[in-house]
C-alpha cells in the first residue's frame, strides 16, 4: 500500500516558505536519514541494513510543492544511483553541497536539476535530538549558490520546521520505518510479539502457519542483529518500529 504524506504537513511547508525564499531556498525535499546509511553505502561489499535498493523505493520523503515531488522521483527512479553526490550527502556531520563536476555521470544530475531551474542543491542534516540511530535532511534547492552567512540563518529555521514536521510525520519520515526495507506482515508479527502473543496466536490471527511466524522473526532478527526474542523487541523500540 501506497504511503500518504500525512494532510497537516503541507500547512507547515506553506508557512515557512517565505523565509526560505528570502534565503534563496526555492523548494526542499525532506526525508530521515539513518546514522549508519553512509556506512553501509560506502561499504564494497555491502551487506548493511541500507542498500541503494532501498533508497529507489524510498515513499518517506516531503516535498514543498508537487513540481518537487515529480524531480523527487524522477532522480530516484533514474539518476541517483550513478550520482557520485549521493553517498556523501548522506554522511551527517554538515551540510553538502553537491558537486557537479566530479565526474561525467554528475553532468546527468546537473542537467536535471537545471531543466527544473535549480542549480545549486545543499544537503543539510538536522539533528533529532530524543535519537541517536537517525537525524532529518533537507535537501535545498535553489537557482543561486547560498552565501555563507545565510547559513546561521537557515540553521534555526531548518530546526523549527523539522519539528513541526516530525509533529505530524514522524512515523512517515522515519527510515526504519520505510516500506521496502521491512515486510510490512513481518512488522504487524514483531508488533504482536511485542504485545506478549506467542507464536500460534500470531499465526492464528495473521493467518499464516507458525513456520512463517518464526521466518519473518529471524528475518527480522537478522536485520537488527538481535540475539533473542527480548533484544528484538528492545531493538524496533530504539528505531521506533513499534
Amino acid at each position: 500500500m501506497e504511503r500518504t504524506v500525512p494532510t497537516q504537513i503541507q500547512p507547515v511547508i506553506d508557512s515557512y516558505q517565505t523565509a526560505l525564499n528570502h534565503l534563496g531556498i526555492q523548494g526542499f525535499w525532506y526525508q530521515g536519514i539513518a546514522n549508519n546509511s553512509y556506512h553501509d553505502l560506502s561499504q564494497p561489499s555491502g551487506g548493511g541494513l541500507f542498500s541503494l535498493t532501498g533508497f529507489k523505493h524510498n515513499r518517506g520523503v516531503i516535498c514543498s510543492s508537487d513540481f518537487v515531488h515529480q524531480l523527487y522521483n524522477t532522480y530516484a527512479a533514474h539518476f541517483f544511483r550513478l550520482d557520485p553526490n549521493f553517498v556523501p550527502a548522506l554522511e551527517l556531520s554538515g551540510p553538502y553541497c553537491y558537486q557537479f563536476d566530479l565526474q561525467p555521470q554528475a553532468a546527468k544530475t546537473q542537467r536535471l536539476f537545471q531543466q527544473h531551474g535549480y542549480s545549486h542543491i545543499l544537503s543539510w542534516p538536522v539533528v533529532i535530538a530524543d535519537t541517536p540511530h537517525w537525524q532529518g535532511r533537507f535537501t535545498l534547492l535553489s537557482s543561486k549558490a547560498i552565501e555563507v552567512q545565510q547559513y546561521e540563518q537557515l540553521t534555526p529555521l531548518l530546526q523549527r520546521m523539522q519539528m513541526e514536521l516530525l509533529f505530524y510525520g514522524r512515523d512517515y519520515v522515519n527510515p526504519f520505518r520505510q516500506q521496502k526495507l521491512f515486510n510490512p506482515v513481518s512488522l504487524k508479527v514483531l508488533q504482536m510479539t511485542a504485545d506478549g502473543l506467542h507464536n500460534r496466536e500470531i499465526s492464528d490471527q495473521l493467518h499464516i502457519t507458525i513456520r512463517g511466524v518464526e521466518y519473518h522473526l529471524e528475518s527480522l532478527r537478522t536485520k537488527l542483529a538481535a540475539k533473542n526474542r527480548a533484544n528484538l523487541i528492545h531493538q524496533a523500540h530504539r528505531l521506533e518500529l513499534i
